[in-house]
């Protein structure tokens, strides 16, 4: 059966259907009309009975005490069930290609997050490597053993013998060698200076409250650079200040 979408038109099949005519079945003769409003559309009362066509007021049925149905409205409503039919047929082929195209969407998707995680891999274990090579080269450079002292001078002697200076490799991280010539230490730095040191504070600030550190170190570790200044503090302690990327991470005070 097939409907127009008006409204009317669905009053009638509704009307037809509750008063439960069925077409010569029941051994009556069918009859109903047709109004030009409702336009064109075909309507079949009952599972055996044939179609009945509604053309602008005029109906047209192979059942009997009806006019067949003329050559143009057998090509109108031939025309509209092709037209049907490519509808269904490019409905379902658009369904198709969209179907594919996520498919596509979701494997281009997991093999960049392949890639990804393949690139990061191959990252993370470059800077394992580095790493590595660079504690290796640390534990066999040379440092200079400290001057023997004995008595309760030994740790201040300790603090004024002269210090590696610590130089950058080509990797980037630096590690202590024997300088030419013994350079200055700086003064032991005061408790109180320390102690406005405080987590978050940038490097910068660190040097310009405490001054040059005695010794400092650099290395990468998993992407981040890590320098540890050592600082002489008043009555003979120390102090290490740990800098992630440029901000003070923790502060350490040795007795």
């Amino acid at each position: 059966m097939f409907l127009s979408g008006n409204w009317l038109r669905w009053r009638v099949v509704a009307a037809i259907l509750a008063a439960g005519i069925s077409c010569w079945a029941q051994g009556g003769s069918f009859r109903w009309y047709c109004d030009a409003k409702d336009g064109k559309f075909i309507i079949t009362p009952c599972a055996t009975c044939k179609k009945f066509y509604c053309w602008d007021g005029a109906i047209y049925s192979d059942e009997p005490g009806y006019k067949a149905p003329p050559g143009f409205v057998l090509a109108y409503w031939e025309q509209k069930h092709r037209e049907s039919e490519q509808l269904r047929a490019d409905l379902a082929r658009k369904g198709k290609e969209l179907k594919e195209q996520f498919e596509e969407s979701v494997r281009e998707t997991e093999r960049l997050n392949r890639e990804r995680g393949q690139q990061h891999k191959e990252f993370m274990d470059s800077v394992a490597r580095k790493s590595a090579e660079i504690h290796a080269a640390a534990q066999h450079s040379p440092i200079a053993p400290p001057a023997a002292r004995s008595g309760s001078m030994a740790t201040t002697a300790i603090g004024q013998r002269a210090r590696p200076k610590m130089e950058t490799l080509d990797s980037g991280v630096t590690s202590g060698t024997i300088p030419g010539a013994a350079e200055p230490t700086p003064p032991p730095v005061s408790r109180a200076k320390l102690s406005e040191i405080q987590r978050g504070m940038a490097k910068d600030a660190v040097l310009e409250k405490l001054g040059a550190p005695r010794s400092k170190m650099s290395i990468p570790e998993d992407g981040i650079l890590v320098e540890t200044l050592t600082y002489l503090v008043e009555a003979n302690a120390s102090a290490k200040v740990r800098i992630e990327n440029g901000k003070v991470v923790s502060v350490r005070l040795i007795e």
